[in-house]
């Protein structure tokens, strides 16, 4: 018998401009993470914060402090699948 047909991929669309969202996204909403080999990073970014040298300690541990929340909690990883 043949193959199943494939079934259609949901394209989720930036509600911001209307643009498709990462490949990851799309990967990850239709379960396809089994499926996706990964060959190599085309383009990685790091993102940092830089601050005064005179910043008071208190607000950049602050600041740690709430990224390290956000990447424990999921936030962090919405926001970057986002862009």
């Amino acid at each position: 018998p043949p193959p199943p047909a494939p079934r259609p991929l949901h394209y989720p669309k930036n509600p911001n401009n209307n643009e498709l969202i990462n490949g990851k996204k799309i990967i990850k909403d239709n379960q396809l993470g089994d499926k996706v080999v990964w060959l190599f990073n085309y383009n990685t970014t790091n993102y940092y914060l830089a601050c005064n040298a005179q910043m008071p300690t208190e607000i950049t541990s602050m600041l740690n402090t709430s990224l390290r929340e956000l990447k424990t909690d999921g936030t962090f990883e919405k926001i970057d699948n986002r862009y």
